[in-house]
């Protein structure tokens, strides 16, 4: 059952919402990869609920937009957050800077606009890819 899991990688594969909702109720998930799957914001919706997430990789996910990564708000324990850059606005920023735990945000290509990678730089460890 999904209440069991700690971790779940499951990249470049077919996997969307409907997963998210059967692994947001495993409480226990700790490290999730869900790059360069069809995840969406209504996905996320379900997935910033979890507790215990520590490591999340949303890298190359096309139908996550910057609104969508309010959803995890939530997630105090979060320490490291990969996405596309296509995630990377000023609102999106807002909401990394209530997450307490977040210590390294990493970005899959360029973000267009300096300001926002100075702004990552200066609060997180920042890796660009």
């Amino acid at each position: 059952p999904a209440t069991a899991l700690t971790e779940l990688i499951v990249p470049g594969t077919q996997v969307g919402d409907r997963c998210a909702e059967w692994a947001a109720q495993s409480h226990s998930l700790s490290s999730l990869s869900l790059a360069a799957t069809l995840i969406s914001d209504e996905g996320l919706a379900h997935l910033g609920k979890l507790p215990h997430l520590a490591e999340f990789n949303l890298a190359a996910c096309p139908n996550i937009s910057p609104e969508g990564m309010r959803h995890l708000e939530g997630l105090a324990v979060l320490n490291y957050l990969a996405m596309s850059s296509s995630t990377v606005t000023a609102s999106s920023i807002e909401s990394f800077q209530r997450l307490p735990g977040l210590r390294t945000i990493a970005v899959v290509g360029a973000i267009p606009d300096s300001g926002l990678q100075e702004t990552l730089e200066r609060h997180w460890e920042f890796v660009q890819r």
